[in-house]
């Protein structure tokens, strides 16, 4: 599978971008803006729960059962949040610098295909690395929600026995 780009086309050198060139433009803000917004759902889904549950803990240290099984599943809970939030913001890291690249490329007037394969390679490079991140960030999300289901789930079980 080829990796996405945000990537000018059909540009030569000294000419005007035409209306296509620009509404790729167009369309590439328009996802970078999308990846930010993914980006701070990402970062806000996965500290919000985990702040929630450490003041929880906190707040019932005395009245509940807190044992082994039930600290282990709070840190490592939210060793998952804070994994989710780092490597979203990774993700935003190597998408932003991919657009910057595709903005130096479009001051230069050139598309993708003129580039030199160490360029492409770079570019590739930040936006696999970008993609990857994200798809990190969500598997490290899905681990702390379930991290901390387990653990409202293990003091509810040792409140009622």
């Amino acid at each position: 599978m080829e990796p996405e780009r945000s990537e000018p086309v059909q540009s030569t050198e000294n000419s005007e971008p035409s209306d296509y060139d620009l509404k790729v433009d167009e369309q590439t803000d328009r996802f970078l803006t999308l990846k930010h917004q993914l980006t701070y759902f990402l970062v806000t889904a996965a500290i919000v729960p985990t702040g929630f549950t450490l003041k929880f803990a906190i707040d019932y240290t005395g009245s509940l059962p807190f044992g082994y099984w039930s600290t282990s599943l709070l840190a490592a809970a939210g060793a998952f949040g804070l994994l989710a939030a780092g490597c979203a913001l990774g993700a935003l890291r190597s998408d932003i610098a991919s657009h910057r690249m595709h903005i130096a490329t479009r001051y230069l007037r050139q598309s993708y295909e003129h580039l030199t394969q160490e360029e492409k390679r770079q570019w590739d490079r930040h936006n696999v690395l970008g993609r990857c991140c994200r798809d990190a960030g969500f598997c490290f999300l899905i681990l702390a929600i379930v991290l901390q289901a387990a653990f409202f789930c293990l003091v509810l079980i040792k409140k009622g026995g």
